[in-house]
């Protein structure tokens, strides 16, 4: 995912990946053209990805075809035809590469079939448990900060005695961070005769990252402090 900003948000434990801004490193307000080359090709320059994107934007970098992903990818970010940041990615699968690092303004979000973006479907089921027809006149979502209307997706408003309808709304989960995720449902009904009547419903459930990371690292010195190997 193309995110914009500068290399001071780079988190990733390659050994070997770059991330070198120019002028301020790129704006996440303006558009930017990427572009993708495999950096260790010596006959032909292989272009693996030139677009133009806005932040928020998935981007994908395919292996060239019968092939795969170049050893290291080389990336240019450029705004109005001026380059603001330049990446080395190792995809040799010889340095670590986890969903979730960080290389500048990209952030690895899948690969192959490990994939942190996870669509889901969330189906309110609203029933008329009264005595009487009624009209449904309000459907809320409310998702941590976020209020959305949804009566426009109500198919059938009108509900007789133990009629229900059903709103169906698709989302995208980020199954890599650790997180709690909420849902409410809020729904109001106006009989035919008498006062409107209300009831909500709330939905939570966590998402959990399993990968585990471990880095292991030697020192070594003498009784006076200095290296063993000076």
């Amino acid at each position: 995912t193309y995110e914009g900003g500068d290399c001071d948000q780079t988190a990733n434990t390659q050994q070997e990946s770059i991330c070198k801004d120019f002028n301020g490193g790129p704006s996440a307000q303006d558009d930017s053209r990427i572009l993708c080359i495999d950096k260790e090709s010596t006959n032909e320059i292989n272009i693996i990805f030139d677009d133009v994107v806005s932040a928020g934007d998935e981007i994908t970098l395919p292996a060239i075809t019968g092939e795969t992903l170049p050893d290291v990818i080389e990336c240019e970010v450029l705004q109005r035809n001026v380059k603001r940041q330049e990446l080395i990615i190792n995809t040799s699968g010889k340095e670590d590469l986890y969903l979730k690092d960080v290389f500048g303004s990209l952030t690895l979000e899948s690969c192959d079939e490990k994939d942190c973006l996870v669509p889901v479907t969330y189906t309110y089921l609203l029933s008329n448990v009264g005595q009487s027809p009624m009209d449904i006149t309000e459907v809320i979502r409310i998702r941590g900060d976020t209020t959305v209307d949804l009566i426009d997706l109500v198919e059938d408003k009108t509900l007789d005695f133990r009629e229900s309808t059903e709103v169906v709304e698709e989302e995208v989960v980020d199954v890599c961070l650790n997180a709690e995720i909420g849902t409410v449902v809020a729904a109001k009904a106006d009989p035919e005769e008498g006062d409107p009547c209300f009831d909500e419903d709330v939905y939570n459930f966590m998402t959990v990252v399993k990968e585990c990371r471990v880095e292991a690292e030697i020192t070594c010195v003498d009784s006076e402090g200095t290296d063993c190997d000076e």
